[in-house]
């Protein structure tokens, strides 16, 4: 929204849109790699907090293979 605001002609706003994307995408994946590894980094000794633990670490796994997975769609 922000970049339609801009008024960037047609090639430009093309590309700036792209590299917001971009933008967006790598700063998605690095808060989930960030947040799974202090996620790992911590120690539990009961066990229903490490099963609960482990569940978080598996949503981001999945959060970054899902937008791996976009980042494949969207440049092949």
């Amino acid at each position: 929204m922000l970049i339609n605001e801009l008024g960037a002609p047609g090639q430009r706003h093309h590309d700036l849109v792209m590299r917001a994307e971009e933008q967006i995408l790598d700063a998605n994946l690095t808060y989930y790699g960030e947040l799974k590894s202090c996620l790992q980094g911590l120690s539990i000794e009961s066990p229903v907090h490490a099963a609960i633990r482990a569940n978080f670490v598996q949503l981001c796994e999945g959060q970054i293979a899902r937008l791996r997975d976009y980042q494949n769609y969207a440049t092949g």
